[in-house]
């Protein structure tokens, strides 16, 4: 999931950390965000609502979701 983050955000796979939030700490803007659903959604073979994907707001929350799909990355 790191790795993921990492390239959709176009940010260093350190700078991925559990707390870190995609759009204040990560700098991710809509369409980065949009683009992160896009690639979880492929990569996990899940489709995410909109209010799930709204809920999605750091690596945290995105291990907790998929962990909730019965996911384990």
């Amino acid at each position: 999931m790191i790795k993921l983050i990492a390239q959709q955000l176009k940010v260093k796979e350190g700078q991925v950390l559990p707390d870190s939030r995609f759009r204040e700490d990560l700098k991710a803007d809509s369409l980065a965000l949009i683009l992160l659903q896009i690639a979880m959604e492929e990569e996990f073979n899940i489709e995410l609502k909109e209010e799930e994907a709204l809920g999605i707001v750091s690596l945290q929350t995105a291990l907790e979701y998929l962990a909730g799909k019965g996911i384990k990355d």
